[in-house]
């Protein structure tokens, strides 16, 4: 599980000094990281920020936020391949394809080991993918999930997008119990404001059964644009039991660390 530590600095004074490397935590919105740093650095109060590139709630990580200049190109860090470290569980299924939706538990068999492996692995490569349907990605003006809580995902196509994963390294497979497993998942949702339907999330993963289940941590190499919610719903397919994504720490913008 892993531990935020507070690493908010600027890197090169003079070289990038409109650039500001914030690490999110879990549980906050990017514009909520930005409104709290400008309380931590007070002289940042009235300076116009953004961010390159989304943190949904459930994910913290490497937040990349622009200042003067460096907001008329934000395209272009935008466009930055990403790193991630992801969790993820088999044997669940959500319809946000992560633990803030409402879960479902596979009937199926629990996969194999070697069938997590030759999952993940199979994710390497370009290919279009649709798009999560709660995701904030706009059709017809209206977000994804405005159309997915309407119930009127019917209307619209979900569209694709082309995503690449340059490589799937540090794979370790083990296995997480469903009381674990539920804890786990309150204690991330708890920490959550706004309206993210947190009541109907809780409320399924109470229905959760206590057996064990599978889960996989892996680091992965992407383009920008990756949705790794999406990468979730692959694997869970293919291996026939469902997947979601429970964990995700981004560790990497282009050259930027933590």
């Amino acid at each position: 599980m892993f531990v935020w530590r507070p690493a908010e600095r600027r890197y090169d004074e003079i070289a990038m000094k409109e650039i500001i490397l914030i690490e999110k935590p879990a549980g906050m919105t990017p514009l909520e990281a930005i409104r709290r740093y400008k309380k931590r650095h007070p002289e940042t109060s009235d300076v116009p920020m953004t961010y390159a590139g989304r943190l949904d709630p459930m994910a913290e990580g490497l937040l990349l936020v622009l200042s003067g200049n460096a907001i008329g190109k934000k395209k272009k860090y935008m466009d930055l391949d990403k790193e991630y470290v992801a969790e993820f569980v088999f044997g669940i299924s959500s319809d946000t394809c992560d633990a803030l939706g409402i879960v479902r538990e596979s009937q199926n068999p629990l996969p194999e080991k070697s069938s997590v492996l030759n999952a993940l692995r199979a994710l390497e490569g370009t290919r279009r993918i649709p798009l999560p349907p709660y995701s904030s990605y706009r059709v017809d003006g209206k977000p994804l999930f405005f159309w997915a809580r309407e119930r009127k995902l019917n209307l619209i196509a979900i569209p694709k997008k082309e995503m690449t994963v340059y490589g799937i390294s540090s794979i370790r497979i083990g296995s997480v119990s469903g009381s674990v497993l539920k804890n786990r998942a309150r204690k991330r949702i708890a920490r959550i404001s706004g309206d993210f339907r947190q009541g109907a999330a809780l409320k399924s993963w109470g229905n959760l059964k206590k057996r064990k289940f599978v889960s996989a941590r892996a680091t992965i190499r992407c383009s920008s644009g990756t949705y790794v919610r999406s990468l979730a719903n692959i694997i869970g397919k293919k291996t026939k039991t469902g997947a979601i994504l429970f964990s995700l720490k981004r560790t990497k913008i282009g050259k930027f660390m933590l």
